[in-house]
Formats: C-alpha cells, sequence, structure tokens
C-alpha cells in the first residue's frame, strides 16, 4: 500500500481545484491542531471525530456563515456614502498633471468632504458633537498642497 502525504497540494482533476487535506497545508493552523489531537481528545477535551469528514464539513460551513455575518454587520455599519472616495484628493498620485486636469480637480470631493465633516452632529442619544473642521481653511489648504504638487510633476 502506498503513503500518501497529506500535506502535498492535491488537486481534483475533474475541477481543477485545490483540495485540503484533513490538516491543510504544510505550517497552516490545521496542522497545529493535528499535533494537538492526542487520540480522542484535544488538549484534555475529549473530541469524537465523524469517520464520514461531516465534522469538518461543519466546522467549515460555522466559518463561512460566521465571516458572512461579519460582512454584513460591516456593511450595515459602514454604509457606502461616498465620502472614503472624496479622500482620493488626498493622494499626491491622483494630482492630475495637465492644466486643464488642475483647473477643476478635487473641488466637488473637497466640498463633500467639507459638507460631511464641517458640521456639527448630534447622536441618537443626544449628545452634540462639533464640526471636526474648518471647511473654508480647509480647502485652501488643500488647495495650496494639490498645486504645489502639480508644480513639482512638471
Amino acid at each position: 500500500m502506498e503513503a500518501t502525504d497529506l500535506n502535498a497540494l492535491s488537486v481534483n482533476e475533474s475541477t481543477g481545484y485545490p483540495l485540503l487535506p484533513d490538516f491543510g497545508p504544510p505550517g497552516g493552523f490545521l496542522k497545529r491542531l493535528q499535533s494537538e489531537l492526542r487520540g480522542k481528545y484535544f488538549h484534555s477535551v475529549l473530541s469524537v471525530r465523524d469517520m464520514s469528514g461531516v465534522d469538518l464539513e461543519q466546522a467549515v460551513a460555522f466559518e463561512k456563515a460566521y465571516a458572512e455575518s461579519v460582512c454584513v454587520a460591516l456593511e450595515t455599519r459602514f454604509t457606502d456614502n461616498s465620502i472614503m472616495s472624496c479622500f482620493k484628493i488626498l493622494n499626491p498620485r491622483q494630482v492630475p498633471t495637465t492644466a486643464m486636469g488642475i483647473r477643476d480637480w478635487g473641488f466637488k470631493e473637497m466640498d463633500n468632504l467639507c459638507e460631511f465633516f464641517g458640521q456639527s452632529k448630534s447622536s441618537e442619544d443626544g449628545i452634540s458633537r462639533p464640526a471636526l473642521i474648518e471647511a473654508s481653511s480647509i480647502k485652501s489648504e488643500v488647495l495650496k498642497w494639490s498645486m504645489k504638487i502639480f508644480f513639482k510633476k512638471q
């Protein structure tokens, strides 16, 4: 009978996808788990392994469900209000290299950022928070900075 290397990369010939054996790739997290299993015990906890591998399928299904719920929670918490994309004006690589490009560059994004961060806000619990920036000074600073970057690129 031929010995099988459980740490070797195996590929399903019909689909072309890699197969992960019970204990995963060399040096992976599941390899450490293998070393912690002693007979039917994981450390001092009695564990029952299913011969058909259903226990591992359930573990993978749990990991997938957990990751999906984390993603849903993050998407709910951080709704896309286009503020993040407005920060591109602070990236020196985004500054245009032509005079026509620099003329209108960043004004819309700067207005959006100033509208979002330049107003005081009240939270649901009634706490009032002051504006984080002074819109006029930020606009002039970003304009000076972008012109400085523009002329360095010339």
